[in-house]
């Protein structure tokens, strides 16, 4: 079941660990890149390591590695415009939360489904 991170605050640079189903930590880190007006993130996990990922509207920012790692992260806000302002985790207009295994193959269907013919 997909866990909302709710710890994130207006500060630039911050961290976060989230102990994930299979008892694994997944470090996320999110800094904000005032010159740019964007917010980045790494993940760090024992089977995945990556750094300066662009924060963007997606219902899994890591589904590039869906079959590496057991977890995903989608990324949700008010507008449907990306985050851009140092405070849209506070101002709640941004919302992430951390997905299983079981809801990245849900949404993984979800994007691969075809729309019926007319």
């Amino acid at each position: 079941m997909a866990f909302k991170i709710d710890n994130l605050t207006d500060w630039p640079n911050q961290t976060t660990h989230i102990i994930l189903d299979d008892k694994t930590i997944a470090t996320f880190n999110f800094r904000y890149l005032a010159a740019t007006e964007k917010w980045v993130f790494d993940v760090d996990h024992d089977l995945l390591l990556v750094r300066n990922i662009t924060l963007q509207c997606h219902v899994n920012m890591l589904r590039q590695w869906i079959n590496k790692i057991p977890f995903g992260l989608m990324c949700t806000t008010l507008n449907g415009l990306a985050p851009l302002m140092v405070d849209d985790f506070s101002s709640e207009r941004v919302s992430l939360y951390v997905l299983s295994a079981s809801d990245c193959t849900m949404m993984e269907k979800i994007l691969r489904a075809t729309v019926p013919e007319e």
